[in-house]
């Protein structure tokens, strides 16, 4: 029952809803001077996100829609600081249909990846045998809301390693929906980032896919926890987060203002293989956390049946 129109008209249709075509501005920030520009500008994003390039979207008699004004468009409008501004205003306007509005209140985000095959040679690309085969491939790690639109996106070499990419996503997102709690699969779960995502002031809730393997922590060791005693013998070692309690509210601050990269800033938890006296206070923090969340999502069944939806 939907028309059937062609996507640049809906790309149309859309700006004259939301105005998002507006955040193309030219890279020298002076005022545009083509005409029918967000002709153009619809023709280079249809021909980059369906990968098809020019040919298709060439018209033969108008100037807005030739070789030389969309290559034009492409170089001097579309970056990545346009393509974030121009989805945040989509967000924004998406954020206020009534439809969205029942799916979410925008405070829950699900972050997870999709694997391509890259089938030319490019540093992009990474070898896995188990998804790519003998070829190279990339993952897609993509940050989408409860309300059901993409917040933020990062392009992985190969396959996801390690947790540092989600904090990146999380923090490099500028969208006006600020989630608070985060979904992700096993993967981009560890001990640390349960204690520095609770210390940014997000609730880590992965899909734990060996929860029943988890170890559960304690902090006072002659506590009496009934029936759950034999699952907590393992000790936490609070003095160690006491003792660097400071650098860790350090660390948060410069990740939250942006002061440094979340990369470089938490490779200083890391020494070589093994993590730095900082890096284990914030993993004994983390578990704390940890035990906490598991204890609640064995729990409550409505919880669980959230963090899977």
């Amino acid at each position: 029952m939907l028309p059937h129109d062609d996507l640049p008209d809906i790309l149309l249709e859309v700006h004259r809803r939301t105005g998002f075509l507006d955040a193309f501005t030219h890279v020298s920030e002076r005022p545009a001077m083509l005409s029918k520009l967000p002709t153009s500008l619809c023709a280079v994003l249809i021909a980059a996100a369906c990968n098809v390039g020019f040919a298709p979207l060439l018209a033969p008699g108008a100037p807005e829609l030739s070789r030389d004004r969309l290559s034009y468009v492409q170089q001097h409008y579309i970056r990545s600081e346009t393509l974030e501004t121009a989805n945040a205003m989509l967000v924004a306007a998406h954020s206020q249909s009534p439809v969205a509005q029942l799916w979410g209140g925008g405070d829950v985000a699900s972050a997870d990846g999709l694997r391509f095959v890259v089938p030319l040679r490019t540093i992009h690309a990474g070898k896995n045998r188990k998804y790519f085969g003998i070829e190279r491939g990339v993952t897609w790690y993509n940050l989408v809301a409860d309300q059901g639109i993409g917040l933020h996106g990062v392009v992985v070499t190969g396959t996801l390693r390690g947790s540092l990419i989600l904090l990146s996503l999380l923090l490099g997102q500028q969208t006006p929906l600020q989630p608070t709690e985060i979904m992700t699969d096993t993967g981009a779960y560890t001990d640390s980032m349960f204690g520095l995502l609770w210390l940014l002031g997000f609730q880590f809730s992965p899909r734990l896919s060996d929860v029943g393997a988890t170890r559960l922590w304690r902090i006072d060791r002659t506590a009496d926890y009934g029936v759950l005693n034999d699952l907590s013998r393992h000790p936490i070692r609070t003095q160690l987060i006491v003792d660097h309690w400071d650098d860790l509210l350090r660390l948060a601050g410069f990740l939250s203002t942006g002061t440094a990269q979340a990369e470089a800033l938490v490779r200083t938890l890391q020494r070589g293989d093994r993590p730095t006296k900082m890096g284990r206070a914030l993993q004994e923090l983390g578990r704390v956390i940890k035990t906490l969340f598991v204890l609640n999502y064995i729990d409550d069944e409505a919880y669980r049946r959230r963090i899977l939806t």
